[in-house]
């Protein structure tokens, strides 16, 4: 039960990572590619929101099936 009243906190914290691995991911390839990579995607910040909000889906899915593992694990 204990590890259900964590989820929250656990989808807070893999959204700030995922933020953070998404613009420091965007800062290297910029870097690596001498800012020539991340204009077209600057011009648009549409894309940027989606990107934000598409790994935000895919954290809460991919946290709530570890601890749906979890759970059913400790039934057996």
């Amino acid at each position: 039960m204990e590890n259900f009243l964590l989820l929250p906190l656990k989808i807070l914290l893999g959204f700030i990572a995922g933020i953070i691995g998404y613009n420091f991911l965007r800062w290297l390839v910029d870097k690596l590619s001498f800012g020539k990579a991340t204009e077209k995607f600057d011009a648009s910040k549409k894309h940027w929101m989606l990107g934000q909000f598409g790994q935000f889906i895919f954290m809460v899915g991919f946290l709530a099936l570890i601890n749906l593992i979890a759970y059913f694990s400790r039934q057996l």
